[in-house]
């Protein structure tokens, strides 16, 4: 009798022990859930264009792109409605070499890239039509991202499958800088 008393004793706590972890796991699926469904629920603001033209019509600017990269073309027209373009390159095999955003306001990092780089630099690039400081940030195997901005707008290039060398990212941003009106234009 002694022993059936000490058994259901052992068995309701152990019952008691079970029980109290299901209800923790229950509360963290809960919480786990929520936060998903919230996450699920953010609207993606970027839409996708056949062109660059009906991107431009979308963030109500213009953005002359630049000649593309070696082996690179412009594959992907996506903007934010009256704020931003993203073009993005693809290589050969069609794996994205690199992107390039124009956005509206000036000195900003729209990017979107936020890892850690080796090198930190600027550079100023001095045209007829302006003088521009350019951030390059870069490892050892070369420019993985670069900002730089008018007075009007912000501009940015990331680095996908292709990693351009110095001079490489020099000429993309020159061309980038030569192309659009915002950086002012030549007097004749």
């Amino acid at each position: 009798m002694i022993g059936a008393a000490i058994l259901s004793g052992i068995v309701l706590v152990t019952g008691c022990g079970n029980s109290a972890q299901t209800q923790t796991t229950a509360a963290e699926t809960t919480a786990a859930d929520t936060a998903a469904e919230s996450a699920v629920g953010m609207a993606n603001p970027w839409a996708d264009y056949g062109t660059i033209t009906e991107a431009e019509e979308a963030a109500g600017f213009k953005f002359e792109l630049p000649d593309a990269l070696e082996g690179c073309k412009a594959s992907s027209y996506r903007a934010m409605k009256d704020g931003m373009i993203e073009v993005i390159f693809t290589d050969e095999s069609g794996e994205e070499a690199y992107r390039l955003r124009k956005g509206k306001g000036s000195k900003l990092d729209i990017s979107g890239d936020f890892n850690e780089y080796a090198y930190d630099d600027e550079l100023e690039l001095i045209t007829d039509n302006a003088t521009t400081i350019v951030n390059l940030r870069s490892n050892d195997d070369g420019v993985h991202n670069m900002i730089f901005s008018s007075e009007e707008c912000s501009y940015s290039f990331t680095a996908g499958k292709l990693i351009p060398d110095d001079i490489k990212a020099q000429e993309l941003a020159l061309q980038i800088i030569n192309n659009n009106e915002d950086f002012g234009t030549l007097e004749v």
